[in-house]
């Protein structure tokens, strides 16, 4: 399974800087599980996270 998010930033929703900018970012997430029988699976993951400002 795949997936792709968007989401944008402007400086309405950071009132802390003191700059303003407006940025658009994507958040790619991947997940893919292989059953190797009835008792073994193997399950890889992947998903891009964004760091928030404090």
């Amino acid at each position: 399974m795949a997936g792709l998010r968007g989401r944008e930033y402007t400086d309405a929703q950071v009132k802390s800087m003191d700059t303003s900018f407006r940025r658009f970012n994507l958040f790619p997430s991947f997940d893919y599980t292989y059953q190797a029988n009835e008792s073994h699976s193997l399950s890889l993951a992947f998903s891009r996270r964004i760091r928030r400002i404090c």
